[in-house]
């Protein structure tokens, strides 16, 4: 593959793990980096990131307009991140998952998953912002099981099952701020 690819990770021992992973299954090049400095000197158009939670919040607003290039290195596995527990195996299927959606998303234009609603972008925000489901069928005058509804189709479309993935994609994709998730 033709990929670039940084990483920016906290833990050393991943980092280099990833970057054999990455040499060895899928010939990419590499950018281990160090510090933020390090990481906007070596990012181009076409650069994967792969980075920790951590360091994708503290540096949100770099990674923001980014966050479609963006991977992240977390304990449960999504739509956006990668598994830290898993095996080998499954974790090389997860990282050429990632370069093909990225190899796919540079050569499409439009989007082809489904796109939420607004009602939806609205449900995925009062999730994202650590609301329960009483609160957000309160906030938005809905019942509750029209809230449990929009949860099943939000999570059906972006393919998450989990409430932190589902903060996570909102965080990446902007539906909330970094200060909206601390509540």
């Amino acid at each position: 593959m033709d990929s670039n690819i940084i990483v920016f990770l906290d833990d050393t021992l991943q980092a280099i793990g990833l970057q054999s992973l990455l040499l060895d299954y899928f010939g990419c090049t590499v950018v281990r980096c160090r510090c933020m400095s390090e990481v906007e000197a070596a990012d181009c158009a076409n650069a994967i990131i792969i980075t920790s939670g951590n360091k994708f919040c503290n540096a949100f607003e770099f990674f923001s307009p980014r966050r479609s290039r963006v991977v992240i290195v977390s304990d449960i596995a999504s739509e956006t991140s990668i598994s830290a527990n898993e095996d080998e195996g499954t974790i090389v299927e997860l990282l050429g998952a990632a370069l093909e959606k990225q190899k796919k998303t540079r050569l499409e234009t439009p989007a082809t998953s489904q796109a939420l609603s607004h009602r939806e972008e609205n449900v995925l925000g009062l999730i994202a912002r650590g609301y329960i489901n009483k609160e957000i069928a309160d906030m938005l005058e809905i019942s509750i099981n029209t809230v449990l509804t929009h949860r099943k189709n939000i999570m059906t479309k972006l393919g998450i099952r989990s409430v932190s993935g589902l903060s996570l994609y909102a965080l990446m994709n902007g539906y909330v701020t970094q200060d909206d998730v601390k509540r």
